[in-house]
């Protein structure tokens, strides 16, 4: 992804610009993976010393995650 090319060398703030369209897609059209998206952004300001947004961001991959683990082992629950 071109985000990535970006993060690898360096750039992070253009990393940023583009995850951030990357946020819109998955927000429309893949809500499932918001998750992987939140983890990836979360890298993104970390490496920005930004750490209470990486935190921020981070807070919202773990809830996802338990929401879709808790999902599995307790199926008869609402999940979505």
């Amino acid at each position: 992804m071109l985000s990535d090319y970006y993060y690898n060398l360096g750039d992070y703030a253009t990393s940023l610009s583009y995850w951030r369209e990357v946020i819109k897609i998955a927000e429309r059209w893949f809500p499932d993976e918001l998750g992987n998206v939140w983890g990836n952004l979360s890298r993104i300001y970390d490496s920005m010393d930004q750490h209470d947004s990486a935190m921020v961001y981070a807070k919202k991959t773990y809830a996802k995650i338990k929401s879709i683990v808790t999902c599995i082992q307790i199926p008869s629950i609402a999940c979505g």
